[in-house]
């Protein structure tokens, strides 16, 4: 991800999206049943890793992650 101030600009998150779009920077990852394992045993004590490092390596946003941690997200099937 470019943070070079040249390469900036104001725009509106539609704009933002429609750029994303354009140059390929889109994340569509989607996370896999092992994926979501990794993030509740990584997220959880004694050594937790944060949610924003989780986010970052994962390509999702700190938010899904908590959401995924906390049972928001991805309920086990017995639990649906």
């Amino acid at each position: 991800m470019c943070i070079n101030p040249r390469h900036l600009r104001w725009a509106t998150v539609s704009d933002n999206a429609r750029d994303r779009t354009f140059h390929g920077t889109q994340r569509s990852q989607k996370l896999s049943v092992e994926d979501i394992e990794e993030i509740r045993r990584l997220g959880s004590e004694p050594d937790r890793v944060s949610d924003i490092d989780l986010g970052v390596r994962f390509g999702v946003g700190r938010e899904h992650i908590h959401r995924i941690r906390t049972g928001r997200r991805w309920m086990e099937q017995s639990d649906r």
